[in-house]
């Protein structure tokens, strides 16, 4: 199942997580082998590896993934 397709709804205004904040979420949970920077560069399109790597870090710190990645897998 992939969970970045928008017929899924995820119910991620709960988190208060951003729609962007969310897609990045449904990246790293859909795909655990992706790295950080690359799933923080398929959504804001940043040309620069140190700036994606930066970006996905705080935003991870202001996320808490490990709820949220839990409260897709009850979904799922």
């Amino acid at each position: 199942m992939d969970i970045t397709t928008p017929k899924q709804k995820v119910d991620w205004k709960s988190y208060k997580l951003t729609s962007r904040q969310a897609k990045f979420v449904n990246l790293l949970v859909s795909d655990p082998t992706m790295a950080q920077g690359t799933a923080y560069k398929k959504i804001f399109s940043t040309k620069s590896d140190a700036s994606a790597r930066s970006g996905a870090s705080n935003m991870l710190r202001r996320i808490n993934v490990r709820e949220y990645k839990e409260a897709l897998e009850a979904k799922a």
